[in-house]
Formats: C-alpha cells, sequence, structure tokens
C-alpha cells in the first residue's frame, strides 16, 4: 500500500467514526464512544480527565448560559484531543472549523 492509499484510508476511517458519533443520541452511549475512540489512538486517560473536570465545572454552576458554554468547552477540548478531522458542530452553531479549512471573519 502506498502513502496515498493509507492517507486514504485514515481519512475513510475517520469520516466513518464522525458518522457513527453523529447517530448517537444520550449522553452515555457518547461518553462510552469517546472513551473507546480515546482508547483506541491511546488517550483514554486525558479523555477522562478532560471528562471529569468538565463535570466538576458544570456541578458547580447554575447559569444555564454558563452550563451551554462550558459543555461546549468541553466538547472543543475532546475534538481536539481525538485530532477530529471535521467541523465540530453542536447544535447546528460550527464551534470549531475543520482542520485546513480556512474562513475569512464576517462581522
Amino acid at each position: 500500500m502506498d502513502r496515498n492509499q493509507a492517507i486514504q484510508m485514515e481519512a475513510n476511517k475517520k469520516a466513518i467514526i464522525e458518522d457513527q458519533f453523529t447517530s448517537i443520541s444520550s449522553e452515555t452511549a457518547n461518553r462510552n464512544f469517546i472513551i473507546n475512540l480515546a482508547r483506541d489512538q491511546g488517550c483514554e486517560q486525558e479523555a477522562r480527565m478532560i471528562m471529569m473536570r468538565y463535570d466538576g465545572l458544570l456541578q458547580n454552576c447554575s447559569n444555564p448560559i454558563e452550563r451551554k458554554h462550558i459543555a461546549i468547552m468541553g466538547m472543543a477540548e475532546l475534538h481536539k484531543l481525538l485530532n477530529c478531522q471535521g467541523a465540530l458542530v453542536v447544535n447546528g452553531v460550527e464551534i470549531l472549523p475543520a482542520i485546513g479549512e480556512v474562513r475569512e471573519i464576517t462581522e
């Protein structure tokens, strides 16, 4: 297998993983999926620590807007840890662009 085929296989694998992730509905299933993915990539402990840190922050916060922002920060940190290539989209809003994607800032 040449280098281009290996790159294409890795891209296909990541696309499949991202498609699977978007079809999971419950929080417990999402957490288990992320932990399994992190285990496969050798960063399970780091993923668990990120989840614990943000769970602690959420427990101490009663403001719903702040809770939403804290949760999104946790998702963004896990997204980066797992080297996800696609954009991070939460409730239809793009939080992080896809890797390599450059956009103009419009005000």
